[in-house]
Parts: C-alpha cells; sequence; structure tokens
C-alpha cells in the first residue's frame, strides 16, 4: 500500500518466475510500471499489443532476462488527475500543489491519513516522516 508520492511506489518489488525464460536469481533495479505487466503478459503469449489507442506500457522481459536500463524515459504518478512525481533516471520532481502543503514538524506525532484504520501503515520502520523530507514542504508566501 502506497502512502505518499515520496518515491512514486518503484520500490515495490516484483517477483517473476518463468523456468527456461527468465534466469533463476536475476535481479535488476530498473524501474517500472504497472501498466507494463499488460504488455508483458501480452508478449509473452505471442500477442500483438492493440494499435487503436496509446498503450502506456513497455514489454518487460527484457528487464526480467538481461541487465538492460528501464524501457522508460521518464515515469510519473498520479493522484487522481493530477501528477504528482515525475521521475527520469536518477531525478525526481515532486509536485505538490500549495492547498495540500502541511507543515509537520519533526515533533509532531504524525499519522498515515492512508493507513487502514488513519493510524496504522504497512510498513512502519521504512516509513520515514515527512519532516524528514528537506525541501519538500515550504510555508506559504507570506
Amino acid at each position: 500500500m502506497k502512502s505518499n508520492n515520496w518515491e512514486g511506489g518503484l520500490r515495490v518489488p516484483l517477483i517473476a518466475r518463468w523456468p527456461g525464460k527468465i534466469p533463476a536469481g536475476h535481479v535488476s533495479d530498473a524501474p517500472a510500471i504497472m501498466m507494463d505487466v499488460f504488455v508483458t503478459t501480452l508478449t509473452g503469449a505471442g500477442i500483438p499489443a492493440p494499435t487503436d489507442r496509446v498503450i502506456d506500457g513497455k514489454d518487460l522481459l527484457p528487464l526480467l532476462t538481461s541487465k538492460t536500463a528501464s524501457q522508460h524515459d521518464a515515469i510519473f504518478s498520479m493522484l487522481s488527475n493530477r501528477v504528482v512525481s515525475v521521475r527520469s533516471g536518477n531525478w525526481k520532481l515532486h509536485i505538490t500543489p500549495p492547498r495540500e502543503q502541511k507543515l509537520v514538524k519533526p515533533e509532531e506525532k504524525w499519522i498515515d491519513p492512508h493507513g487502514p484504520d488513519g493510524v496504522t501503515i504497512l510498513a512502519p520502520y521504512e516509513q520515514a516522516h515527512p519532516s524528514e523530507y528537506p525541501g519538500v514542504f515550504s510555508p506559504e508566501p507570506a
């Protein structure tokens, strides 16, 4: 479960097994997106991707079988109909509309609004406090 867009879900693991196609023990740290699974499944089944619409996904088989780079020039994170982050290579741009900015001081208890019960998050030891992201939040101009 993603609770924010700090890293855009790019560290969500994928475990794939396809004996004879994907080498055992192969690891790739190249980013991909969920829509890539659709295209990869079509490719693996020998079915061409639809040509009557834009397909955002790319074939993951090169990532799963070799040490190739990501198939994407940029990866966009969305919240509803808005772009909230863009990642390209080692760079990431966070876009937070002013109405959503909230300063959280290090000493303030922070409750993850996306937790199942409004308090608990799935990975509490990995979840950083918002104050640990310097420069992300800034006060509204006076």
